[in-house]
């Protein structure tokens, strides 16, 4: 799982990333809620802690979806990305 911080429009948020770009976690998760109806549970936090292990409350959330992410990236809406 690869996330970062980052600010986009004078607004802190977080992402998942490659070398393709940067997908916001946020619209990530509604993405992956869409195509698999699965809902995702983030925290409403632009603190990158929150997401990653061992403590942080989204870390499972935000493991499945930057997992899921990284195996359909060539289907991301180009909407979703950034770079």
């Amino acid at each position: 799982m690869r996330l970062c911080r980052y600010r986009a429009n004078g607004t802190a948020a977080v992402g998942v990333y490659d070398e393709r770009g940067v997908v916001p976690l946020v619209a990530a998760a509604a993405w992956y809620a869409a195509e698999t109806g699965k809902r995702v549970d983030l925290p409403a936090s632009h603190d990158l802690l929150a997401f990653l292990p061992p403590d942080g409350p989204g870390h499972a959330a935000a493991r499945d979806v930057a997992g899921w992410v990284r195996a359909n990236h060539g289907k991301v809406p180009p909407a979703l990305c950034s770079e």
